[in-house]
């Protein structure tokens, strides 16, 4: 894309976020505070309007000077929902949310055995239609969280020990093969970060590390029991940070052992029984805890929020943090640091995979980024309209 194209492209990405952010606003104001032309600003407008992202509401009272009542601008509720879905070794779970952020539904399914990633995801699909029929809206897209070095960009699993991913998979080729929307993929932990972050809304921390802790049955090996699995998430300076080898976050205990086949220093007949053995489990999140502490006096880490199964135990988790983010702390001073637990439970994934997408779709690109931001603003809303039909085209004005 040309200068003026890009230009363009982060003027109207910038005056959907600004249109998202406020709720509703008018024209007038757009073009106050984001110092624009009123004619710029009413070109996007109404391209946008063309697409059925924005909507127009009732006219507010005029002003004391007189003249016409400023019409009210807003994203339109009914322009669609998006899902998000975690595929995890023996079960998924899904979401979908309406692009305002709103829950319309929710599931969790089994997945078969020796399915494969790609077989799991269309096990989860076909199981969705039900409910992917039952809305009044498109569906404009999908997002997806799993396990393992994922490639945000390309879509592409590089390696995944949970999945039996050891050489690279196009996901998000084979699933467009599949089901025709846009499709995002991402790191589960980082799904994370992002639902902690549209939970937050425009008061979100600038930084967090982000604890997923899911009880899983560990396919590789098929054994008895369920192994607890970690993911971490990071948000820094307000961004969630993938790595430039998008390994960013994957966590082995300092303490593990080369026989062992989890990411703790437990056996694995005990890391095994540790979703119903509350010593065993106290153990392995103990150890977790002491690898938090240093991490987050490491980076000066403000907030931590804890995600997954490992919620249920957040009696014993938040002393057991703060305990540890203390004792690794090098100065008699008390460290400042929040410990949460996320309100989504098992859900906490997929619905941070839909608002994910969403997050995208208000997101302004970038110049100057490692990775070209294919689906990010008015880009992915194109894409939308490429797939999945609006009004008129994205690009007709």
């Amino acid at each position: 894309m040309d200068r003026k194209g890009d230009v363009s492209a982060v003027n109207t990405s910038a005056v959907m976020r600004r249109i998202w952010l406020d709720g509703s606003t008018t024209r007038a104001e757009l073009a106050r505070t984001m110092n624009l032309h009123p004619a710029t600003i009413s070109r996007i407008v109404y391209r946008l309007e063309d697409t059925g992202l924005l909507a127009f509401g009732g006219p507010e009272d005029a002003s004391d000077r007189g003249g016409r009542r400023p019409t009210r601008v807003m994203i339109n509720p009914e322009f669609g929902f998006v899902v998000g879905l975690e595929i995890q070794t023996d079960m998924y779970h899904a979401v979908g949310i309406d692009i305002r952020g709103h829950t319309l539904f929710r599931t969790t399914g089994n997945l078969p055995e020796r399915a494969g990633v790609m077989g799991s995801f269309q096990t989860a699909l076909d199981e969705l239609q039900p409910y992917l029929q039952s809305v009044d809206a498109p569906l404009v897209g999908l997002s997806v969280g799993l396990s393992g070095i994922i490639d945000p960009y390309s879509g592409v699993i590089h390696r995944s020990n949970p999945l039996s991913v050891d050489a690279p998979v196009d996901f998000r080729g084979e699933a467009a093969a599949r089901l025709d929307v846009p499709i995002l993929v991402e790191n589960d932990a980082n799904c994370g970060c992002w639902g902690e972050l549209a939970a937050w809304g425009p008061d979100r921390p600038e930084d967090m590390l982000y604890v997923l802790g899911e009880f899983r049955e560990p396919r590789a090996a098929r054994r008895e029991g369920h192994t607890l699995a970690i993911g971490i998430g990071f948000v820094l300076d307000g961004q969630v940070r993938q790595g430039p080898h998008f390994s960013t976050g994957e966590f082995q205990s300092i303490l593990w052992k080369e026989e062992n086949s989890s990411q703790f220093s437990l056996s694995d007949s005990e890391i095994l029984r540790a979703a119903g053995d509350p010593h065993i489990r106290k153990q392995a999140l103990t150890e977790l805890a002491e690898h938090v502490g240093f991490v987050v006096n490491l980076l000066d880490l403000s907030h931590v929020v804890v995600g997954g199964d490992i919620v249920d135990d957040y009696g014993f988790l938040e002393p057991t943090f703060r305990a540890e983010i203390q004792r690794t702390w090098s100065y008699r001073t008390t460290k400042d640091c929040t410990v949460s637990f996320s309100r989504m439970g098992e859900y906490a994934v997929a619905y941070g995979a839909a608002s994910m997408f969403v997050e995208h779709l208000f997101a302004i690109p970038e110049e100057g980024k490692r990775h070209p931001q294919k689906h990010v603003g008015i880009h992915l809303l194109e894409h939308i309209a490429q797939h999945v039909g609006t009004k008129t085209a994205a690009s007709s004005r």
